[in-house]
């Protein structure tokens, strides 16, 4: 379904590896490219998205992917896996698919997460929703927030010196973009 939802963007031209049947879509072999390639600008990668890619390279701070997309893949060490990964070759070799979550897009990169793959993504978040949120880290201008997504949100606050990391609190998204939202305290 996710590849039949992609088609519209190519018009006549599909990836390697990919063939139609029926107007859908198909992978036409196990080792075939894993998503249809974005035409260049075709829509935005949304932060959050989930994407399958190959593992091209690995060094010793992360891994290269083939997305699929104009630009690689970029996971870094740390965001593999809860554990500390000391070897990348402990944890994946090149040619592996994995499963991953944008976190944002760079004019030459795309950092992705394994970690976040089970965090939400920016669509299933709302401006006006309510959310519980933690503190993770106080700044001068304001809060960031854990509240459940591949990124953190970010709360202004004019006394920031009054919360404390851990601390619970409710929030109320007022501003989502492609790569963070805004929250405020929910009343």
């Amino acid at each position: 379904a996710a590849l039949s939802r992609l088609a519209p963007a190519f018009g006549a031209g599909v990836a390697p590896g990919f063939g139609r049947r029926g107007g859908r879509l198909i992978p036409s072999s196990a080792r075939g490219a894993l998503v249809v390639r974005r035409a260049e600008g075709a829509w935005p990668l949304q932060m959050g998205e989930t994407l399958q890619g190959r593992v091209t390279s690995l060094d010793r701070f992360g891994a290269r992917l083939d997305l699929g997309l104009s630009k690689p893949g970029w996971l870094h060490i740390t965001k593999i896996q809860k554990e500390r990964v000391n070897n990348m070759e402990d944890v994946m070799s090149v040619g592996q698919i994995v499963e991953v979550r944008v976190i944002r897009e760079k004019p030459t990169e795309v950092e992705v997460s394994m970690i976040a793959k089970d965090l939400k993504g920016q669509s299933d978040f709302e401006v006006g929703q309510e959310l519980e949120a933690t503190v993770v880290d106080i700044v001068k201008r304001g809060l960031f927030l854990e509240v459940g997504a591949v990124t953190e949100a970010f709360m202004l606050s004019g006394a920031p010196g009054e919360a404390t990391k851990g601390q619970r609190m409710k929030v109320r998204i007022t501003t989502l973009t492609s790569e963070t939202f805004e929250v405020e305290a929910a009343k």
